[in-house]
């Protein structure tokens, strides 16, 4: 359960679809982790470049799980970069 500037109590599931708007995706499933700390979006295809003088990444992510043809290209700035690793302690 979430409380809305409203203070509405809006709850919601485990799993649920949820739109970004900022970059704009209409629908995607998320997982509701209400105890972390930040989010992840599995992205591929991510080139970065620099359009004025602003560092820029454009990254494609599949709409839907096992429909590899549902694709949603998006462009963000880069606020912050990191390593990452599995649950393996290996890099990726």
């Amino acid at each position: 359960m979430i409380k809305t500037p409203s203070n509405e109590i809006v709850t919601f599931g485990w799993r649920e679809w949820v739109a970004l708007c900022e970059p704009v995706i209409p629908a995607i499933k998320a997982k509701v982790d209400t105890g972390a700390r930040t989010s992840a979006l599995h992205a591929f295809d991510v080139p970065e470049y620099s359009e004025s003088e602003v560092q820029r990444v454009e990254f494609a992510i599949h709409l839907l799980k096992r429909d590899n043809g549902a694709v949603n290209v998006c462009k963000a700035d880069i606020a912050d970069e990191r390593v990452l690793t599995d649950s393996g302690g290996h890099n990726g």
